[in-house]
C-alpha cells in the first residue's frame, strides 16, 4: 500500500513540474513605425511594422522590432464592445498578442481630425509559457488629413477598463441617493435643548 501512495505522489509531482506556467506579469510599449491603414468609416485599423520601445516584468528584454497583422475591427460609438477572433494581432520578441474583444474608449472626429482609443482584451502566448490573459491599449491619430500614427501599451495582467457610460443601476441609484438627500434637507427640524445643573 505505501508503494502505492509514494508512486502516486510522485505521478502527481511529475504532472505538476510538466505544466505550463503564465508568464509574469509586466507591460510593453509599442509605436507603429509605418502609418497604419485605418477606415473610420468601416471602423477598420491595419497595421504591419511596430517598435517595442519598451518592456518591463516578463516581457523584458523584447525590445525591438515586431510586428502586427490582421485587420482589427472596431466601433465609432464609445462604449461599444465587439467580438473579435484576430490571432498573432501584435508579434514582439518570443510573444504574440491575439485579440478577443474590442472596446471603443475614445472616439473623436472633429475639424479633420481624427483621434480613438482602443481596449483590446485577450491573450499572450510564449514558448515555455500557457495563454495569458492581457490586455493593450492601442490609440491612433490624424490630425488636418495627415498620416494616421499609433501607438499602444500591453499590460499583464489586464488592466480594468471603466465603461464611459454608467450603467442604468449606477444612474438609478445615483437619483435615489440625490432624492433621499433632498427628502433629508426639507425635513423639519426640532428643537432640542439640554439644561446642566
Amino acid at each position: 500500500m505505501r508503494k502505492y501512495v509514494i508512486a502516486a505522489a510522485a505521478a502527481v509531482g511529475l504532472a505538476a513540474s510538466a505544466q505550463a506556467t503564465t508568464i509574469p506579469a509586466g507591460t510593453a510599449g509599442f509605436v507603429w513605425t509605418a502609418s497604419p491603414t485605418i477606415d473610420t468609416t468601416a471602423g477598420t485599423f491595419a497595421g504591419s511594422s511596430l517598435f517595442t520601445t519598451s518592456a518591463t516584468g516578463g516581457f523584458a528584454g523584447s525590445e525591438g522590432a515586431g510586428s502586427s497583422s490582421g485587420t482589427l475591427s472596431f466601433s465609432n460609438v464609445v462604449g461599444t464592445t465587439l467580438d473579435a477572433a484576430l490571432a498573432n494581432f501584435i508579434n514582439f520578441g518570443d510573444f504574440a498578442f491575439s485579440v478577443s474583444k474590442v472596446t471603443t474608449q475614445g472616439y473623436v472626429n472633429a475639424g479633420g481630425s481624427i483621434s480613438a482609443s482602443l481596449y483590446l482584451l485577450g491573450t499572450t502566448i510564449a514558448d515555455g509559457f500557457e495563454a495569458t490573459p492581457n490586455s493593450v491599449t492601442l490609440t491612433f491619430n490624424s490630425t488636418g488629413g495627415s498620416p494616421f500614427t499609433a501607438s499602444a501599451t500591453l499590460s499583464n495582467p489586464p488592466s480594468d477598463v471603466t465603461p464611459a457610460v454608467p450603467e442604468p443601476a449606477t444612474w438609478a441609484m445615483m437619483l435615489g441617493g440625490f432624492g433621499l438627500i433632498g427628502a433629508a434637507m426639507r425635513r423639519r427640524r426640532t428643537d432640542v435643548s439640554v439644561k446642566f445643573g
